[in-house]
């Protein structure tokens, strides 16, 4: 989008599609927005490429493209568009308001009446969280943007890390999640895969506190573990 590099659409397009699959198919600790959006922003690139698109009406596709697949990954249009506004042009632009919007709209509406996907995360709230405890909310949300942060850091230095721990080739570090993924599997298959499953399962029942960290801390460790050795996700 900055046109500092040149990607080739329809490479990143099958090869992310099949990997994604292979990697998210076993239950590997990734997710699918990130492919979703990449394969999204590759499509729309590939419709500039078609009709002899160049500049702004060549970024605004592939923007649109990558707002539907996060419409498409999770069911949620609106996200979809604020994601572009938010990360890719970090300003708010009419012309690319109505252009993503649009793409995350017409994403969503396949995958909800051709396709017949629900939202991953379909939650039915039985009453509504009361004014006096929104407290909770904002000493939430500074605890997590902490976790995120760390989060961050910790996967942006995985690669090297990786690289000190396995002394395996970039291209072959995928196989160690592969392997350490099937004892999660093994004694605890409800941890597998992006969690939706799991958070979805809270609102029926919520385990005591030190299961929670128990399994916070094995999703964080294999996320990164995932996420580190540069598979799709």
């Amino acid at each position: 989008m900055a046109g500092e590099l040149e990607m080739h659409w329809w490479s990143i397009l099958w090869r992310k599609f099949i990997g994604g699959i292979l990697a998210l198919g076993p239950g590997l600790f990734l997710g699918r927005e990130g492919p979703s959006i990449q394969l999204g922003a590759s499509v729309g690139q590939g419709f500039a490429a078609g009709f002899k698109l160049s500049g702004t009406d060549r970024r605004l596709l592939i923007a649109s493209g990558a707002a539907a697949g996060l419409a498409a990954a999770f069911n949620a249009p609106i996200a979809g568009t604020l994601f572009v506004l938010e990360e890719i042009y970090h300003n708010f632009s009419p012309l690319v308001w109505l252009t993503a919007l649009a793409g995350a709209i017409g994403s969503n509406f396949i995958s909800l009446n051709v396709f017949g996907l629900v939202p991953v995360l379909h939650l039915n709230y039985s009453r509504s969280l009361p004014v006096s405890n929104y407290w909770h909310l904002i000493l939430l949300g500074i605890v997590l943007g902490l976790f995120g942060y760390l989060y961050q850091r910790v996967l942006l230095v995985m690669p090297r890390w990786y690289h000190q721990l396995t002394h395996l080739p970039r291209p072959i570090q995928g196989i160690v999640p592969f392997l350490l993924v099937i004892l999660v599997g093994y004694f605890s298959p409800n941890l597998l895969g992006g969690g939706n499953g799991l958070i979805v399962g809270f609102g029926q029942y919520v385990p005591p506190l030190f299961v929670l960290i128990a399994i916070f801390i094995i999703r964080f460790v294999f996320s990164m573990i995932s996420y580190g050795s540069g598979l799709p996700g």
